[in-house]
């Protein structure tokens, strides 16, 4: 995904493909996400694009005030976050088959920039340009509870925990309410998950740490 909206897409991460994102979906995209047998991918302007088998793919746009940056899949559906400017609060879009899409906001004017969903639980992370960051919670993609953090931008789920990560700051969580900071050396700046690693970066440089 990138500028003009750009889609690559592989069978085995080795191999790319581009793809034409289809009719009027021409803005750039910003993250995109698998659920429910449907690839959505989001982006600035309202850009929602949705495709069974990313190759196809179909223009479900919203309003142009509802910047998008990440989205994620649930137990609920599919929940989409961004922010038009510092001052206003996040917007958030959810969607049960991502279809008909249903707006609303969530109380931060925090730009939320990672998310995740495990354990029942949609988790968001982020930070304004001041370091001051920012969690939201929802088990629905609807309603939503949040606390003021250290900077943050990236979380990831795995080995029954949640790990949120922002420059230095890295905190961990069994519940997605409870945070206990931890001390890692470096910064970093993303975060995933899978094969019992958490693997955390921040160019150029990359570190992973084997959960137990």
């Amino acid at each position: 995904m990138g500028p003009n909206g750009t889609i690559v897409s592989s069978t085995d991460g080795y191999i790319w493909l581009s793809q034409s994102p289809g009719t009027g979906a021409n803005a750039a995209l910003s993250a995109a996400t698998y659920g429910n047998g449907l690839f959505v991918a989001v982006g600035p302007d309202g850009s929602i694009l949705t495709s069974p088998d990313g190759k196809s793919w179909t223009d479900r746009s919203l309003n142009p005030f509802h910047h998008l940056n990440t989205v994620a899949y649930g137990n609920h559906g599919f929940a989409a976050l961004g922010q038009q400017t510092l001052e206003s609060n996040v917007n958030i879009v959810t969607s049960e088959d991502g279809v008909s899409w249903i707006a609303g906001t969530i109380a931060s004017t925090k730009p939320f920039t990672g998310v995740t969903f495990a354990d029942g639980l949609f988790v968001v992370v982020g930070s304004d340009p001041w370091g001051n960051g920012n969690i939201a919670t929802s088990p629905d993609g609807a309603n939503w509870s949040t606390r003021d953090t250290a900077g943050l931008n990236s979380v990831a789920h795995g080995n029954g925990r949640f790990v949120a990560v922002g420059g230095t700051n890295v905190l961990i969580s069994t519940n997605g309410s409870d945070w206990i900071p931890q001390t890692v050396p470096g910064a970093r700046n993303a975060i995933t998950s899978g094969n019992g690693f958490f693997v955390a970066t921040e160019f150029p440089f990359e570190s992973s740490q084997r959960m137990a």
